[in-house]
């Protein structure tokens, strides 16, 4: 199977290409670190292998449209 196969499979498996969907699923643990730890957002972000902090609080105000200290906050 191609790569280009597995990625339009994937696709119309899941409704996104397999980064988007990692990225989501790494969201998704890092907001119940969030709710449910005392952990930083730092560690958080290294728990999950971002990249940096940066990245980390870029990527979960795009997917869930709050910074990880806010959603923490308000939760």
């Amino acid at each position: 199977m191609s790569r280009a196969h597995f990625f339009e499979l994937f696709r119309q498996s899941t409704g996104s290409s397999p980064i988007q969907y990692m990225h989501r699923f790494r969201i998704g643990r890092a907001k119940e670190d969030l709710l449910h730890t005392t952990l930083t957002i730092t560690e958080i972000a290294e728990k999950y292998h971002f990249s940096s902090v940066h990245y980390f609080s870029r990527l979960f105000h795009k997917v869930t449209g709050h910074s990880p200290a806010r959603y923490r906050s308000q939760q």
